[in-house]
């Protein structure tokens, strides 16, 4: 049996789970999901190759790892041993490095401590037995070591070494940002379009429900001029810039005076109507791209997520690019880019 451990928001959990029932079959994977804390585990029948697109467009996980041993008890006086022990097929695969890692839930967080500390002694460990590379190697697949409990885990690996510890982007709150808001859009932007927003210099962007500014701060911060859309003041740093047009007028009813490049809203709205909201703006060539946030109900996530993300491909020319993600800095909402594939 093969499977695969995805990290997840602490909370999420079955929402995962039902995503990933609902999704991984269609690429041919049989099996069943199994929850933990801040961890899901998707468990297949038969020996499987996934496809990337499969990993990549789920919603809920921030990352995905192939599962090569459950390790169901660690001896406290000597996890090294059993975790060699438990990997299998000694010399067919060298590593560049490990990782030693624990969910961010409640219950497991104590244990980071203990992945700090079991570092070093599990990579001699690895690199004498001959599984690791002699330095650490981003080209070659790495090892996980993913604790369950403080006396379990699950050793894994990555194809490549993943750029964000368990997929969560950690990032300093910027001192003249108006809200930590900026971290959502700032993620955003490094997770979901990294190569096209490095710099937006010159360009006419849009951000509905800007006040006081913490999107419209990232905007401006990439060189880009804002039509801040909202009724409530703005930062009065963010006026002084010169690159802000502060407009008091309803987000779902005000239109720019020409096609902007990005449109960006993160609305406490229901996910139904800002996701109808962004496919008209797409769709009668209001802006080119869009990035926005959903807010989710407490229950039946994953259909709410299903429901918007269906509203928004039927509103929207085909061939365009529709992805969401529930980032590190969201909470209870996903984020979604639209934009030229």
């Amino acid at each position: 049996m093969q499977g695969l451990i995805f990290h997840v928001r602490p909370g999420f959990e079955a929402d995962l789970a039902a995503e990933v029932a609902s999704k991984l079959p269609k690429y041919g994977l049989v099996g069943y999901p199994k929850t933990g804390a801040g961890q899901v585990f998707w468990y297949g029948f038969q020996p499987f190759h996934v496809d990337q697109n499969a990993i990549a467009n789920l919603v809920f996980a921030r990352q995905a790892l192939w599962i090569l041993a459950d390790v169901p008890e660690l001896p406290r006086e000597d996890r090294v041993s059993a975790v060699l022990a438990a990997l299998p097929g000694k010399g067919k695969q060298q590593y560049g490095g490990v990782r030693i890692e624990a969910s961010d839930a409640d219950a497991l967080r104590p244990l980071s401590t203990l992945c700090k500390k079991l570092t070093n002694p599990m990579r001699n460990a690895l690199r004498k037995a001959g599984w690791l590379s002699d330095k650490e190697d981003t080209s070659l697949p790495w090892l996980h070591l993913v604790f369950t409990s403080e006396t379990s885990a699950v050793v894994a690996m990555s194809p490549q070494l993943p750029e964000w510890p368990m997929g969560i982007v950690r990032l300093k709150f910027p001192n003249k940002a108006p809200s930590r808001s900026t971290l959502k859009l700032d993620e955003a932007f490094r997770v979901l379009a990294p190569d096209i927003t490095q710099t937006m210099g010159g360009q006419w962007c849009v951000d509905l429900g800007a006040a006081p500014g913490g999107w419209t701060y990232q905007l401006v911060r990439r060189g880009a001029r804002v039509y801040a859309v909202d009724n409530g003041p703005m930062d009065p740093e963010l006026m002084e810039t010169g690159q802000v047009e502060h407009v008091k007028a309803d987000g779902f009813s005000w239109q720019p005076p020409k096609q902007i490049e990005w449109l960006v809203c993160d609305m406490v709205e229901q996910p139904s109507r800002v996701a109808d909201l962004m496919a008209f703006w797409i769709d009668n060539q209001l802006c080119r791209r869009a990035m926005f946030n959903l807010k989710l109900p407490m229950k039946k996530r994953w259909q709410a997520v299903e429901d918007a993300l269906a509203r928004i491909n039927n509103g929207i020319s085909p061939g365009l690019l529709v992805r969401a993600k529930q980032l590190y800095h969201d909470r209870e909402e996903i984020t979604v880019v639209i934009a030229p594939r």
